[in-house]
């Protein structure tokens, strides 16, 4: 199994890019992050600006994509804030919640529970599931 990231907002061409080149590279099963930290999770098409849950290349591979993982947009100032202090301190969930005060730990605490619900939900087993494209980009709608 491979997982790989698409960002939203600027980033969201080159890591489409990637994401279509590490589908074409390979025939293992993928699980798609899919990141709104930097913007909302669209592309450019002939037709405008669509949804990623559109692109035809991840309709095309369903078979393969085992789920998505949604990292939604949060507040800068609280999620955001918490959510960089972890990174950059290097901590995992369990550290951030022992060390942080109160509120940064209660918002880390809801990040992991949200993030571990969405892992616990995907067929890890060997399960093929419904269209998992749809069920991750319907979460940030």
């Amino acid at each position: 199994m491979v997982q790989t990231v698409i960002a939203g907002g600027p980033d969201a061409e080159e890591t489409v890019k990637g994401t279509m080149a590490l589908m074409a590279a390979t025939d293992v099963p993928v699980i798609l992050w899919l990141n709104e930290h930097l913007g909302p999770l669209e592309i450019q098409s002939q037709d405008g600006v669509r949804p990623i849950a559109e692109a035809s290349f991840l309709h095309e591979a369903r078979g393969r994509i085992l789920g998505t993982i949604l990292l939604p947009a949060r507040t800068k100032a609280t999620f955001g804030k918490d959510t960089e202090e972890m990174l950059r301190q290097r901590l995992t969930f369990t550290e951030a919640i022992e060390q942080f005060d109160l509120m940064p730990r209660t918002r880390i605490k809801r990040i992991r529970d949200e993030l571990w619900a969405q892992l616990d939900a995907l067929p890890l087993d060997g399960a093929e599931g419904e269209d998992k494209i749809q069920a991750g980009a319907s979460a940030s709608a």
